[in-house]
């Protein structure tokens, strides 16, 4: 198990340093480089240090105070939103995927939604420095990563995932949609 993460690390440092340079059209040529076993364990190592970063986040910093657990089953509610909102990205981009043509296996969603997340992570980080007081940066920070997202899922979807890119236009919108209600499903479930 451990020979195997530290692989899945590599594998993940690998694609980073695709994204770094450029962060949508890195994507498939991360992909290409890596193959689909090894981008699937990229993709959960990626998904892996998100969650972690979400724990430390919201543990450390005074801006995540509405969700920081205080006992053990805070601990539990805070694990099922985070596994359970990045469960519900997969499953709603692979039946998104699978329902336009698309030819990747599930390999596809899970190295997506986790190139993906990265994005997430630096809101995170932005928000327990910056704060609300710094609003309107964090603003900004929000719709440069959510334009990253969608250019990310759209090639992703097209270049690796063999959906031609009229469904891919089509699709997208409604995968976002789904993705951010699913999100709202879960937290509002689990709290």
């Amino acid at each position: 198990a451990v020979q195997a993460a530290s692989a899945a690390l590599v594998d993940a440092r690998v694609a980073l340093r695709h994204l770094l340079t450029n962060p949508a059209l890195g994507l498939p040529v991360a992909w290409k480089e890596l193959g689909a076993k090894r981008a699937l364990a990229a993709g959960l190592a990626m998904l892996v240090i998100t969650v972690l970063l979400a724990f430390a986040l919201i543990q450390l910093s005074d801006g995540f105070a509405l969700v920081r657990p205080n006992n053990g089953a805070g601990w539990f509610k805070l694990l099922f939103t985070c596994v359970g909102s990045v469960g519900i990205y997969v499953a709603v981009l692979f039946g998104a995927r699978r329902a336009t043509g698309g030819t990747a296996g599930v390999e596809c969603d899970v190295f997506m939604i986790g190139a993906a997340s990265l994005l997430g992570d630096v809101l995170g980080l932005a928000y327990a420095f910056l704060g609300l007081k710094n609003i309107e940066v964090l603003i900004a920070l929000v719709q440069a990563a959510w334009c990253l997202a969608v250019i990310q899922l759209f090639i992703g979807m097209t270049r690796i995932g063999g959906v031609r890119e009229r469904e891919a236009s089509l699709v997208l919108p409604l995968v976002l949609l789904a993705m951010v209600y699913g999100t709202k499903i879960v937290f509002a479930a689990i709290y």
